[in-house]
């Protein structure tokens, strides 16, 4: 079992395999990234209650990840981290219903389908 110390010797012998395997198994991943995903996926990922409420703005959506905004995040997960959404809930100990769209966008997407009469029979 590793020690979750991260300033410990064996935590970082820990963080280096893990990102060398991860570089051998897809070349095109940077050290930066292998590094930091290592070291997230040892220590463990975990966010408070308020930092989940400051991720959510009307506009925007926090990606836990990296720290970056985004209006959509599915397609950025899956693109830059290759997760899926219920991974990235997981791994971040968020609830089901954590949204991954901006909530002004789904607002905005809603009006407009309904004005479009989206969904109705014709």
């Amino acid at each position: 079992m590793v020690s979750i110390n991260k300033d410990s010797a064996e935590f970082a012998l820990a963080v280096a395999n893990l990102a060398a395997a991860a570089i051998a198994a897809n070349p095109a991943l940077s050290m930066e990234d292998a590094v930091h995903a290592a070291r997230e996926s040892l220590r463990g990922a975990s966010v408070s209650k308020q930092q989940i409420a400051d991720s959510i703005k009307q506009d925007k959506i926090q990606c836990l990840e990296d720290g970056t905004w985004h209006v959509m995040l599915r397609r950025y997960i899956k693109r830059k981290f290759n997760m899926t959404p219920q991974q990235y809930r997981k791994k971040w100990g968020l609830p089901d219903n954590y949204p991954l769209v901006a909530p002004g966008y789904s607002e905005k997407r809603s009006k407009i389908a309904k004005k479009t009469g989206l969904g109705k029979n014709k």
